[in-house]
């Protein structure tokens, strides 16, 4: 009776600890589509972080051996999905890509929130400039 009510004790103690609430940090993600307004000073440092972060890998409208063109890629993807992938959070449909290509993506680990921001931001921007552009040569 005693190893019962000993037993019964410490699963109780055990459940009382690790079942407490404990906070767990929310990633807040940004509304892509709340302003029709450029932010030009946003989307030029997005051009910058493109630039030291993923032109090595990644191109415009080029296809390359190392990473897919990435000039459309809100086309397919969601900017909030696209914004938690670069930091950091596994999408089965952006990482089908990194499939066909050998090297792996390593942008989420030097890239914070405001810096993804401003990249997606830049490639929302870039994506709409090329369609404006290619809707004048059809």
């Amino acid at each position: 009776m005693k190893m019962k009510f000993f037993f019964v004790t410490a699963i109780l103690v055990f459940l009382l600890f690790n079942c407490s609430t404990k906070t767990i940090e929310t990633l807040e993600i940004p509304n892509f589509y709340t302003s029709p307004i450029i932010n030009d000073s946003l989307v030029m440092n997005g051009k910058t972080i493109f630039e030291r972060h993923c032109h090595s890998c990644h191109s415009m409208e080029i296809n390359t051996s190392k990473a897919p063109d990435i000039s459309d890629v809100l086309r397919y993807h969601e900017p909030s999905m696209f914004y938690l992938y670069l930091l950091g959070e596994k999408n089965q449909k952006l990482l089908s890509t990194s499939r066909v290509y050998p090297t792996p993506c390593v942008i989420n680990d030097s890239i914070n929130k405001q810096e993804a921001i401003a990249l997606t931001e830049y490639l929302k921007q870039y994506q709409n400039w090329l369609h404006e552009i290619n809707s004048r040569f059809k």
